[in-house]
């Protein structure tokens, strides 16, 4: 499916792009979170990506979680990228937001800056929210 024909409809019933591993020693604590808001479990794969489902959880604004949402392939100067967004929340006024969580000293790293912005980039060309 293209982007453009992209549409919250398409989220209802999705489960998580990726499967949640852990194994001794990682750096990361994956897990999954019993959300009021989904009725239900949500899946994270560290403990800031925690932090932003409890922040979504307890949000009033936000009336929908979606972890892992999807798999982007976009093509940009002449690379496919590749992408999995963290959460798409759907919030009350009918806006859908994106959230890709990392820490701030990794935020500004500049390959890390341009991994992220051409998802975001193209969630906002869409008419949806965007944050890092």
């Amino acid at each position: 499916m293209s982007f453009e024909q992209l549409g919250q409809r398409h989220f209802e019933g999705s489960v998580p792009w990726r499967a949640m591993r852990s194994r001794r020693g990682q750096a990361h604590l994956p897990g999954s979170y019993w959300s009021s808001t989904m009725g239900g479990q949500v899946i994270f794969e560290s403990q800031l990506e925690l932090a932003q489902l409890l922040l979504a959880d307890f949000d009033p604004d936000v009336i929908g979680i979606r972890a892992q949402p999807c798999w982007m392939r976009h093509r940009v100067k002449e690379r496919v990228r590749r992408h999995v967004p963290d959460f798409l929340l759907t919030l009350r006024s009918g806006l859908v937001r994106v959230v890709n969580v990392k820490p701030a000293d990794r935020a500004k790293d500049a390959k890390v800056r341009e991994a992220l912005a051409w998802p975001g980039e193209l969630f906002t060309a869409h008419g949806w929210l965007y944050e890092v």
